[in-house]
Formats: C-alpha cells, sequence, structure tokens
C-alpha cells in the first residue's frame, strides 16, 4: 500500500512538473504593433529648390535648397494618360506631399508648382485626385502609393 501511494505521488509530481513546463512563459501576450502605413507622407508647403530634369511621364527631379527630408526628389505630377504637365527648369517652389514609393523612391505628389517667374502650376488640389481610379475611374483609388 505504501508502495502504492509512493507510485501515484512520484507520477502526480511528475505529471505536474511536465505541465509546468509545457505552459512555463505561456502567459498573456502582448499584442504586436501596428503595421508601419504603407507610405508616410508629409505634407510640404512652398519648399524651394531647383527642377534639375525631365523625366518624362510627368515626372522631374527636384533638388530642394533645405535637405531636411532628403537631397533629391523625384516630382510627380499625376499620370500623363489624365494630363500633361510640363514645368520650366530652374527654381521653382513646391507643394505636395513627400512618399516613398514602392519601389524606395522618394517622390512628391505634387499639388502645385510656382515657378521663378511666379506662375504657378496646379496638379490636384485637396483630397483625391481626378484621376483616382484609374482612366475609367469613378473616385476610387486603384492603390494606397503610386508606384
Amino acid at each position: 500500500m505504501k508502495r502504492m501511494i509512493f507510485i501515484l505521488a512520484v507520477a502526480t509530481l511528475v505529471l505536474t512538473l511536465a505541465t509546468g513546463a509545457a505552459f512555463a512563459g505561456k502567459g498573456p501576450k502582448t499584442p504586436p504593433p501596428p503595421p508601419p502605413t504603407k507610405c508616410p507622407e508629409t505634407l510640404v508647403t512652398d519648399w524651394p529648390g531647383v527642377i534639375t530634369a525631365d523625366l518624362g511621364h510627368n515626372e522631374y527631379t527636384f533638388v530642394p535648397t533645405d535637405t531636411q527630408y532628403g537631397a533629391s526628389f523625384v516630382l510627380d505630377c499625376g499620370p500623363d494618360w489624365y494630363k500633361v504637365v510640363t514645368l520650366a527648369m530652374g527654381a521653382a517652389t513646391v507643394t505636395g506631399e513627400i512618399e516613398t514609393s514602392k519601389k524606395g523612391i522618394l517622390e512628391i505628389g505634387v499639388h502645385s508648382v510656382t515657378d521663378s517667374a511666379g506662375a504657378t502650376t496646379v496638379v490636384k488640389g485637396e483630397g483625391k485626385p481626378p484621376w483616382a481610379g484609374g482612366p475609367g475611374g469613378h473616385g476610387q483609388p486603384d492603390d494606397d502609393c503610386d508606384d
């Protein structure tokens, strides 16, 4: 009888230790951090710099005089199937949203550009751009980020 009690006590102890080891460190989990924003944007207003090159397809190279956000950007003036935007090379001020494209390129989604002569080219206003949704668009953007 003592032997059976001893065996039950040992079995209980082994089972308790095994169960405790299996659940060790399995307390409440902290939730994972929220995923990063796909395209974090920073609004810049009247940012001075120089437009140095026409890359085609409504894209231009912009070198700002204040490099706090970066040394060089691609000015994205929207899709050329919607409207061809022609900007003068040289000094300009830009208003738009700094974005990082899917390819990791720093871009400015242009709202407007004012050249050194004071002429302003408006590309888009507040809210969704007029080309949202593609060529047959109905005001719904076809992607969260530009390419």
